[in-house]
This record gives structure tokens, sequence and C-alpha cells, in this order.
């Protein structure tokens, strides 16, 4: 089932592209005087976790061999606002600040009877700052194809982790900036006076982990084992915008 999504995603991606193809060729067609310069507004993602273009193991053993530490993304979301600049036709340029939690689920099992032993999870923040190219295409009087390209700079203020219980999570986030790449494509309503409302889909991938796992499960007070996992933060995500009316 996962599979198939991530197929699906990617053939998202690969119409993104084309629709970049499609839209140089009626940008020539197309008017665009009515269109702002400036648009602002809000947008608000749910995040789904993402091994395209890399491969992160979810799971280790302990040193001994005898247990399992399991480590999944969670529901996650991000929420920020946006600007998107028009330089030229149905060209822009967006940018905005987003802040986005990464929730994380760990647990630790047997090796011998995958019995689950112990559960925590621990969530991270961050904010990330995109700068996209965007290319838009008008397909009727209200509505608006998007697709864009560009870079994000992931930011890490602060380290995160769970302590206490029989399952203790020490989340290093490190580097603290991390550089990527993202990938959107979107439909837009514009209601003029009553603003605009925008569906769509992104994929970011980040070149390097957001972090890495420390796992150690007690009992009581001593130590039974420990492991280490590195984080993924690439994702695919569920997007919806509004824009301010004016914009």
């Amino acid at each position: 089932m996962f599979q198939q999504l991530q197929n699906q995603w990617i053939a998202l991606l690969v119409g993104c592209f084309f629709l970049f193809c499609i839209t140089n060729i009626h940008a020539q067609r197309a008017s665009w005087v009515d269109r702002p310069n400036v648009q602002v507004g809000a947008e608000f993602s749910v995040l789904f976790d993402s091994q395209l273009l890399q491969n992160f193991e979810s799971s280790t053993l302990s040193n001994s061999g005898d247990y399992r530490f399991e480590t999944l993304t969670g529901t996650s979301y991000r929420f920020g606002g946006f600007v998107r600049l028009r330089f030229y036709q149905n060209q822009h340029i967006e940018t905005g600040i987003y802040r986005t939690a990464r929730r994380y689920n760990s647990t630790v099992s047997l090796v011998s009877s995958s019995n689950d032993l112990a559960t925590t999870s621990v969530q991270s923040i961050a904010y990330e700052l995109p700068a996209i190219w965007s290319i838009s295409i008008r397909v009727s009087e209200k509505g608006y194809m998007y697709a864009g390209f560009g870079g994000v700079g992931t930011f890490f203020a602060s380290n995160f982790g769970s302590f206490g219980g029989d399952l203790q999570l020490n989340g290093i986030a490190d580097p603290r900036f991390i550089p990527g790449m993202q990938a959107h494509v979107g439909y837009e309503w514009d209601w003029g006076s009553s603003g605009g409302l925008y569906f769509g889909g992104n994929f970011q991938h980040n070149f390097d982990n957001v972090g890495r796992m420390g796992l150690l499960y007690r009992e009581g007070v001593d130590t039974i084992a420990n492991g280490v996992l590195d984080l993924n933060g690439s994702y695919f995500a569920a997007v919806i915008r509004y824009m301010l009316p004016g914009s």
C-alpha cells in the first residue's frame, strides 16, 4: 500500500514537470494583467514520511542483538505564511516561513518473541525557509494550476527528547541547518475580493538526516539495552492555502 502511494506521488511529480513545459507554451496566449504582482496567504499541511531518493533504516538491534528498537514517523504538521511575487507574466518567486512539527513513535521489543516491551513518542520543531520558482496556467475564469521547484533550508532551534519511563529517547538535531529541495503542484481558485483557496501536494527532500535518535531501555535504574537511529526528515505533504483578499 505504501509503495503504491509512493508511486502515485512520483507520477504526480512527473506530471509537474510536464506542466512546466505546457505552461511555457500557454503563457504566450494568456493575459496576466488582472493578476496581482504580490500575493500573501497562510498554509497548512499534513506530512507523510518519504523514502524517495534515500533509504533510512527504521529499526536497529541492541549491541547484544536481543532487543529491537524501531522509530516511525507519526502524524506531522506544517503551518506558516507565504509571499508570492510575480516577476514575468505567469512566473513567480515564492517564499515564506513555516513551523514544522514532526512526531516520532519509538518501540522496543524482544527479537525472540517480537513482544513490545515499551513505547514512547517525541516531537521535533523546525523552521523552514523556501525559495521556489513557480509557473501558473489559467485553466478557467477563476482557476489556476501551479507548479514549482526550488531550494529550502530547515533550521532546528533546539534538540528534542523524551525522558522518563522504561524507554528513554534523546534526539539530537545535528546539523542544526539542513539544505534541501522542494517541488509542488496544485490548483487555486481566485475569488477576488473574497480571497482564494489552493489545494496541492509538496515533495521535500533534505540532503541530510534531520537528527540522530538515541534509544535507551531501562528496567528500574538498570540499563538493559540501547541503540541509535538516524532520523529521516524528507516528506510528501497534502497542502491547503488561503490567499488573503486583494492579494
